[in-house]
């Protein structure tokens, strides 16, 4: 896990390894007035655990909510940051939350499936797939609440200190 922020005296300013990692550190330096909206926009965009407020936003949907919500001035498509984003996702994901992120991932595509598919019948309908989705959603959801609840720990266990003691968010 990475962190890009900390916190100090109430201020979001950013942590060592945006001074000590050369592809960080390359984004203080080409946006030295907005360096923080940068990294913000990094962070939403990379981070996969709870800790980032748009964790549950579809991935498909996601940057378009980041780029309204913190209102982007620069471009995102600067290969400096998408990189970044690269490097910030390999660094955030251990291979539960990747299985767990194809799992929410699937479900939503069930979703969108029986939300925007008309149940037709006959032959060539597909009542029969849309009725085996819906008798294997509580399979679907038991073994997703578990895979989540192994994430969850996963993710809580990232951010203890000796002892078992919680890091202060001030000290990650």
């Amino acid at each position: 896990m990475i962190d890009i922020f900390d916190i100090e005296n109430k201020i979001v300013v950013p942590s060592k390894n945006c001074y000590l990692i050369d592809w960080l550190k390359v984004i203080m330096e080409k946006y030295p007035n907005n360096y923080i909206k940068v990294y913000s926009y990094i962070f939403f965009m990379s981070c996969t655990n709870k800790e980032n407020p748009y964790f549950n936003v579809k991935e498909t949907d996601r940057e378009e909510i980041v780029r309204r919500d913190i209102d982007i001035d620069f471009d995102t498509d600067d290969m400096d940051i998408e990189f970044a984003i690269e490097r910030c996702k390999e660094l955030y994901e251990t291979s539960l939350q990747r299985f767990y992120i194809s799992c929410k991932n699937k479900i939503d595509k069930f979703s969108e499936y029986l939300d925007h598919n008309e149940i037709t019948d006959g032959r060539e309908g597909n009542i029969t797939q849309q009725l085996k989705v819906l008798e294997q959603f509580e399979k679907i959801r038991d073994n997703f609440k578990k895979t989540s609840a192994e994430f969850e720990n996963e993710t809580n266990n990232l951010k203890r200190a000796r002892g078992g003691q919680t890091v202060a968010y001030d000290m990650k």
